[in-house]
C-alpha cells in the first residue's frame, strides 16, 4: 500500500500481477537448494543438515488399509514439516533476486508469502505498467523453467490501482500476457493474503466482508452451544464478572492490610 501511494504522488500507476506456484513443496530441487543456501551465506553445517534432510526419502502409498510398494523421493521437501515453508522462501528468493535485477530501472518489485508471489510495478498509465509486469512475467518464466517450477495459471490476478479516470477505461480492455494466456485486470476487489484490495485502497470491501464474517459467529456460537447443550455465552460471562468482582474484594490493598469497601444496611 505505501508503495501505491508512493507511486500516486509521483502522478503515476501501480499494477500488481498475483501468481500462485504450482505444487510448491514437491518441486523443490536439492542441488538447487543447496546452490541458493550457499550463495547466501550459510553455514556449511546447517547447508549439510538441509542436504541431509533432503535426501534418502521414500513414500509409501496406503489404501483401505493395503500398502504399495516403497518408492524413492527424489525431489521437494516434506508436506506438514515446519522446516519445509523456510526452506521454500530460500529456495524461490532466487527467483525475486533474478527478476529484479532484470528489471531494475522499471523499479520492479516482488512481494512474497510462500507460495503466493505478487509482482509491483509503477508507470505513467495503464499500458506502460502492463508491458512492465509482461516483461516480469517473461524473467519469471525463464527461471522456472531452469528451476523445475510451474505457476498456475488459473490463480494469476491482475490488479490495477489507480486515483485518475482516465485510466477507467484502458483498465477494462487491458490484459497481461501470461505465456499463451492473457489476464484482466479485475475490475472488483481481489482478496491477497485475507485482505480485499480495490483500486483506490478504500478498504471499503474488506471492511464490509470483514463485519459480515463477524456478524455470522455470534450465531455461529450460539447454535453451537445449543447442540452440545452448554450454557449461553451471557450466563458464563456474568459468572465470570461476579467471580472477579469477589476476588477483588477479598485482595489485599497496596499497603498490606485487607481491603476495605463500604457495606450498606445493617452490620
Amino acid at each position: 500500500m505505501k508503495k501505491v501511494e508512493e507511486a500516486w504522488g509521483r502522478g503515476n500507476t501501480t499494477a500488481v500481477l498475483l501468481m500462485d506456484v504450482k505444487g510448491a513443496f514437491p518441486h523443490v530441487a536439492m542441488g538447487t537448494m543447496i546452490k541458493e543456501m550457499e550463495g547466501m551465506g550459510f553455514e556449511a553445517d546447517l547447508v549439510r543438515w538441509v542436504e541431509s534432510f533432503m535426501e534418502d526419502r521414500k513414500v509409501i502409498m496406503s489404501m483401505d488399509r493395503k500398502e504399495g510398494d516403497s518408492m524413492d523421493v527424489e525431489t521437494g521437501v516434506p508436506q506438514g514439516s515446519p522446516v519445509s515453508p523456510v526452506l521454500f522462501v530460500i529456495y524461490l528468493s532466487g527467483l525475486f533476486g533474478q527478476v529484479e535485477d532484470k528489471e531494475k530501472e522499471c523499479g520492479s518489485e516482488c512481494i512474497s508469502f510462500v507460495n503466493d508471489v505478487a509482482w509491483v510495478v509503477e508507470g505513467e498509465d495503464v499500458g506502460e505498467c502492463t508491458q512492465r509486469l509482461e516483461r516480469c512475467v517473461a524473467e519469471t518464466t525463464i527461471w522456472a523453467n531452469k528451476n523445475a517450477c510451474q505457476f498456475d495459471i488459473d490463480k494469476t490476478e491482475a490488479m490495477l490501482f489507480t486515483r485518475g479516470s482516465k485510466n477507467k477505461e484502458p483498465k477494462m480492455n487491458a490484459r497481461v500476457r501470461v505465456g499463451n494466456h492473457h489476464v484482466l485486470y479485475n475490475q472488483e476487489a481481489t482478496r491477497w493474503l485475507g485482505v480485499w484490495l480495490d483500486d483506490m485502497l478504500t478498504l471499503n470491501d474488506h471492511t464490509k466482508k470483514t463485519l459480515a464474517n463477524a456478524r455470522k459467529a455470534p450465531n455461529r456460537v450460539r447454535s453451537l452451544m445449543n447442540d452440545v447443550g452448554l450454557r449461553p455465552a451471557t450466563a458464563l460471562l456474568n459468572n465470570r464478572v461476579q467471580r472477579y468482582k469477589l476476588r477483588q474484594m477479598m485482595m489485599p490493598d497496596a499497603h498490606g492490610g485487607g481491603r476495605m469497601f463500604e457495606t450498606r444496611g445493617n452490620v
